[in-house]
């Protein structure tokens, strides 16, 4: 269950760590962790090897702290990728490393530069549109070489990210992580939840009145699956 990988300090620890490998001229992967994820991992045996090859785990959804929390790794905090964003851009430009924003929205990744750069105009910053995370082109990869950023953030939806994310090990920036909607959510194109719905677990449930049909599937995995899965794990370990 990556518990291994679990990240078990709170915030400003974790800006720490992810910044120290983003200096690292070794890449390390950042992955979240939601019920979405083990619901993919345990469908997709490459999906799982690809997510536990991961290097940092984040328990990003209310599923994965209360697992955690249930295994007994009771330092573990809720840490959404969202929060993470702007304090990590904050030592990129303190320390001017390159940065580099993938997602499949241009309109969106041109608004969160825009806002970005407003508020670290010497961050050296770039974005690039990639439609289908399966599939980009060859001038990512050339892009890429010729910025050499030191930290990559990939906004795409599960299973894709993970996927694309593995294949931008070779690019060579010290830290690649990914953060799901959160530049729907900087950018002002999605609401931010509430802090008191974030603070007791109830984002899902904003978010799912946000957009009913397309949070459906999501919304299900989340309060129908993942509880009757993470029992059986649990009863299973423990035999």
């Amino acid at each position: 269950m990556l518990a291994e990988r679990l990240f078990c300090l709170g915030k400003q620890d974790a800006v720490e760590e992810l910044a120290e490998r983003a200096a690292s001229q070794r890449t390390s992967l950042c992955c979240s962790l939601n019920a979405y994820t083990f619901y993919h991992m345990s469908k997709d045996p490459f999906y799982a090897k690809v997510t536990r090859e991961a290097e940092i785990a984040l328990a990003d959804g209310t599923s994965a702290f209360v697992l955690a929390r249930l295994q007994g790794l009771s330092g573990v905090e809720r840490i959404p990728g969202c929060d993470l964003i702007e304090p990590l851009l904050a030592v990129a430009a303190f320390k001017g490393w390159p940065v580099l924003l993938i997602g499949p929205n241009r309109s969106n990744l041109e608004r969160l530069r825009l806002r970005f750069l407003k508020r670290w105009p010497d961050l050296p910053l770039a974005i690039y549109q990639c439609v289908s995370a399966e599939g980009p082109g060859d001038d990512l990869w050339a892009m890429a070489k010729a910025w050499s950023p030191r930290i990559i953030f990939v906004g795409f939806a599960q299973p894709y990210q993970e996927l694309l994310m593995r294949r931008l090990r070779v690019c060579g920036a010290g830290l690649v992580m990914g953060v799901g909607g959160a530049f729907d959510v900087l950018s002002g194109r999605v609401r931010q939840t509430p802090v008191i719905m974030r603070k007791v677990g109830l984002e899902w449930l904003y978010r799912f009145f946000q957009k009913p049909v397309y949070r459906f599937r999501k919304t299900a995995v989340s309060i129908g699956w993942f509880p009757l899965w993470a029992v059986y794990r649990l009863i299973a370990q423990r035999r």
